[in-house]
């Protein structure tokens, strides 16, 4: 089964050090599940601060400035992964969340992971 992983929290900013540790823990899990087949492609997003939307307003498409929704947190990367069942795909969003959970977070916040199944046709 294929799913998506979607990455989401806060923008807060992370010490420097900790930056460091943090990002060799999501090397390692990557690698991890990379190198077992599961992930088929992920990558990490440019802050929400980079982000455009595009609506419809009257029925004519506009450019917005900032991402689609508001709200304090933000979906930071995803993962496409093919795993045997759902129970392997939430496996690997508690072990995301617990990388996170390492991060002292001034909100209390630590993010979530939505895993949503992908849809197949035909």
């Amino acid at each position: 089964m294929k799913y998506m992983l979607l990455f989401c929290g806060t923008e807060e900013e992370v010490p420097a050090e900790l930056d460091r540790a943090l990002y060799k823990k999501v090397e390692e899990w990557f690698d991890r599940y990379g190198k077992q087949g599961r992930i088929l492609e992920g990558y990490e997003l440019q802050p929400t601060k980079t982000a455009k939307t595009v609506r419809l307003k009257a029925g004519k498409p506009v450019v917005l400035d900032g991402p689609f929704v508001e709200s304090k947190e933000a979906v930071g990367g995803y993962a496409i992964v093919e795993v045997p069942d759902e129970a392997a795909v939430l496996e690997m969003a508690r072990e995301w969340n617990a990388i996170w959970a390492a991060i002292p977070s001034p909100t209390g916040s630590h993010g979530a992971v939505e895993v949503r199944p992908i849809v197949t046709r035909g």
